[in-house]
């Protein structure tokens, strides 16, 4: 790797820290100030959400833009919007009236969400073209990893500042960081490689002929119901921790690092197995399990009402979740990637970036989800109830999971049943990762 992608590198995982950064930093302490001025706890679900639905709206123009303008100049474009979204999210902390205050809080956050939505569309191909093909998920897996660092820390960034400065500070710091770091970037970032590559195969591919590749749809699937998990309790937990605990804001944030801390260590050691050889599919399915199994503790559900109510429980089945959450969303992702080449389309910055914009999508759709039902649920019920709801919707995603891997093992061994070599449950080995990869995305 030469010392330009190196440094490039650099800015990309910057750009995701902070992407990740600005995503989470209002979790410990929004639904705590919304309350204070009249805003129920399922409107700060809605504020919380409008971040993922403005995503899902953005991420096809995103992948269309990387065509025209180029990732890197898509991506400081969406960063310096992120980075302005954030301080002016910092303004609304002066606004006492209900109603402005929520409608504000919404407005905003759907700005800062098209910047968000442009730096994680953009990130992933250009991490991809700084290494060589055979590193590609180990580079993406990198990126992802800061984006995770900053999930992490951004809760517990935004709950001190906020215990130490108020509401405003946060945001302040976080959009003048980025917006100073996006404007280094503009002069010491190199894309030479990635325009040469590109190049190559200057033809614009459709969105049908993304989607018609194998593994993109059952990647959309898994990912949908990872995203909602994610957000479920992303309006709910601090005043569950609150009141059941009697946790501050910043306390509440250090609970919101369990996530992302698993989901940074954990992600690029998926990425490894799975370039080593280990079937995106499989890490999916063995993602969704762990997230189950992390709701089952997180109240606990009422069904295990026996184990009453633990602060360590509660903090270490959130830091199981995030486990789950990075093998979910790393398999999906390097297997859609993997279908597009899979599909015969060609290997350019316009089909990454299309790809990673599904990602994008389906992650966003799914968090959306997660946090408009998950805050509605636990304003009518109890966040014991409402983890034991996920835990009935990821038990369903797992069984689909399951059935379509298996269903296509039984073809891979159905295709190759005729070949002697070696009894049918082995003979797997016999074909090719790329056939397999081919068989089981149909």
């Amino acid at each position: 790797m030469q010392c330009k992608n190196i440094i490039n590198l650099v800015f990309i995982c910057t750009s995701m820290f902070f992407g990740g950064l600005s995503l989470s930093l209002l979790s410990p302490f929004y639904p705590h100030e919304a309350l204070k001025k009249g805003v129920s706890v399922t409107k700060s679900g809605l504020v919380v959400g409008a971040v993922f639905i403005t995503t899902v709206l953005c991420t096809p123009l995103c992948g269309k833009f990387i065509q025209k303008l180029g990732a890197k100049n898509l991506l400081i474009i969406g960063s310096i919007i992120c980075a302005l979204g954030n301080i002016l999210f910092g303004f609304i902390g002066y606004v006492e009236e209900q109603t402005l205050f929520f409608v504000l809080s919404v407005l905003t956050r759907i700005f800062t969400a098209v910047g968000e939505a442009a730096i994680t569309a953009t990130c992933y191909p250009l991490a991809a073209y700084q290494v060589s093909k055979q590193n590609e998920g180990k580079a993406m897996a990198v990126a992802e990893a800061f984006f995770g660092v900053g999930t992490m820390l951004g809760a517990s960034v935004g709950g001190i500042l906020y215990d130490l400065a108020g509401f405003s500070i946060p945001f302040y710091v976080c959009g003048g960081i980025l917006l100073a770091s996006t404007l280094i970037s503009i002069c010491c970032f190199d894309d030479t490689n990635v325009i040469l590559e590109s190049g190559n195969n200057t033809r614009d591919v459709t969105w049908v002929e993304v989607l018609s590749c194998p593994g993109l749809f059952i990647g959309l699937f898994g990912l949908i119901f990872a995203g909602c998990a994610r957000s479920w309790y992303a309006a709910s937990l601090e005043p569950f921790l609150n009141k059941k605990f009697g946790l501050t804001s910043g306390q509440c944030g250090l609970v919101f690092m369990a996530p992302g801390l698993t989901y940074t260590i954990f992600t690029p050691i998926f990425g490894i197995f799975i370039d080593r050889g280990f079937h995106s599919m499989k890490v999916m399915i063995i993602g969704n399990v762990v997230i189950l199994l992390s709701f089952f503790f997180m109240g606990p559900i009422p069904q295990l009402e026996t184990l009453g109510s633990n602060l360590w429980l509660t903090v270490l089945s959130i830091g199981v979740q995030g486990l789950g959450t990075a093998g979910t969303f790393l398999g999906a992702l390097l297997l859609m990637m993997k279908g597009t080449g899979l599909g015969g389309l060609p290997d350019t910055e316009q089909v990454k970036g299309m790809v990673s914009s599904l990602w994008l999508l389906g992650v966003c759709l799914g968090s959306y989800i997660g946090a408009t039902i998950g805050s509605a649920v636990f304003d009518h019920f109890s966040f014991e109830e409402s983890t034991f709801f996920e835990c009935c919707l990821m038990a369903l995603n797992i069984g689909v999971l399951l059935a379509v891997f298996i269903s296509q093992r039984v073809s891979i061994s159905l295709k190759y049943e005729n070949d002697d070599r070696q009894p049918i449950l082995f003979r797997e080995e016999t074909i090719s990762r790329e056939e397999e990869e081919r068989i089981c995305g149909e």
